[in-house]
Formats: C-alpha cells, structure tokens, sequence
C-alpha cells in the first residue's frame, strides 16, 4: 500500500503537534522524556519541510485559509 504524499504530511503534522505539545507538558516532570518527545515533534517537522520541498504537496499552515472579513472590506475599499 502506498501512502500519498499529502497524507504523509499529514501524519507528520499530528505527530509534530502531539511531539511538541506532549513534551512541552512532560519535560516539567521528566526532562529526558520530554526531550525525547521535543525531538520527535522536531524530526517531524523537518521531514515535513523535506516533503514540501520535494513536491507538491502543501502542509495544513499553507492552505489556502478561507479570505477573512476584513481583508474583503479592504479590497471593497481600494475599489472605490
């Protein structure tokens, strides 16, 4: 089975976040845990960057967001 490079961005996104938020939480009790788990989130993320450098695919914080409010009212306003 072969998994889409989309989806394997995906997977590294959730296992950065869960990384970086867990040993964030952790590293106060146990550092070396905590560390650990600092540096999964950080091997993640870089393995996100070498994917997106390589293709096409687009990791979550570089989709296209939905167009805000405000900027609508500012084109709006440019016009006229």
């Amino acid at each position: 089975m072969k998994i889409s490079r989309q989806m394997r961005i995906n997977l590294y996104e959730i296992v950065m976040m869960i990384g970086l938020i867990v040993g964030g939480a952790v590293i106060a009790q146990h550092v070396i845990i905590g560390v650990l788990f600092i540096m999964l989130g950080v091997f993640s993320y870089m393995q996100l960057g070498y994917i997106v450098s390589k293709g096409k695919a687009v990791p979550f914080y570089r989709r296209k967001q939905p167009t805000n409010y405000l900027e609508e009212l500012d084109k709006e306003r440019g016009k006229k």
